[in-house]
């Protein structure tokens, strides 16, 4: 229980008791990082189904916001960073010094807006009735695919990438792959076509952006796993989006 209440104070803006924001603290919530993303997705699923009557697209703007607010903004602020660092054209060296730089650039404001526009209007376009399938596995899986990546070469010394790793371990990100895989399975029983499209294009994403960051950066940083957690959500919801509707229904 320890290990949850520290992931879910960390992955959120909810405050409990063991979520210190150590290392220590950091590594003994790994396994709970997919269980955290589960709980993220029920409050999502939750407040979409409330919003059924609303316009597709108010509802949706109004989901990502909780989306963001629920992880006090803290991957959009790794989103920008990242992309501030990993689109410039400019030496390794200074890409770490970019992504340290608190300051927004050209880059990180349009990763930021190209990301956010493809949440609002994937979510908007989803099928009525699969937007909660598709908002469970997000937030799971991405959390997930944060554990497979910490296991990744580290750009620098020290910071969230490099507390997470020793609790990050094979062992760990295999067994806790289970919760995400039997979303997948439960919520694709009857209609296969999203939930797997889901699965391929969330974490291309994932692998996409790790392979950026070795080969421009060396290695993932703390914000670059932000970034991660947001492309992969992007990714699932883009799926559902254009899964055919007969396969989402």
């Amino acid at each position: 229980m320890k290990g949850f209440l520290a992931a879910l104070g960390l992955l959120t803006i909810i405050r409990v008791p063991g979520a210190s924001g150590d290392g220590d603290s950091i590594a003994r919530g790994a396994p709970w990082f997919p269980i955290v993303g589960l709980v993220i997705g029920a409050a999502l699923a939750g407040t979409d189904r409330l919003l059924g009557g609303a316009p597709p697209h108010v509802a949706a703007a109004l989901v990502v916001v909780l989306w963001a607010a629920l992880t006090g903004f803290l991957h959009l602020d790794g989103t920008a960073d990242s992309c501030d660092a990993l689109i410039a054209s400019v030496p390794r060296e200074r890409r770490l010094e970019i992504i340290r730089d608190p300051r927004i650039g050209a880059f990180g404001a349009a990763g930021l807006m190209l990301l956010l526009l493809l949440k609002v209007e994937g979510l908007a376009s989803i099928q009525r009735g699969a937007s909660a399938a598709a908002l469970f596995i997000a937030p799971s899986l991405a959390r997930w695919a944060v554990l497979a990546a910490a296991r990744q070469p580290l750009a620098r010394p020290g910071g969230m990438a490099a507390a997470l790793r020793p609790g990050a371990t094979l062992p760990v990100a295999i067994g806790s792959a289970a919760v995400p895989a039997a979303l997948l399975v439960f919520l694709g029983l009857e209609a296969p076509i999203a939930p797997i499209l889901a699965a391929v294009l969330g974490l291309a994403a994932a692998g996409a952006i790790v392979l950026a960051a070795r080969s421009r950066m060396g290695g993932v940083t703390g914000d670059i796993l932000g970034f991660l957690i947001e492309a992969t959500e992007a990714g699932v919801i883009v799926a559902f989006a254009l899964a055919p509707a007969r396969g989402v229904a």
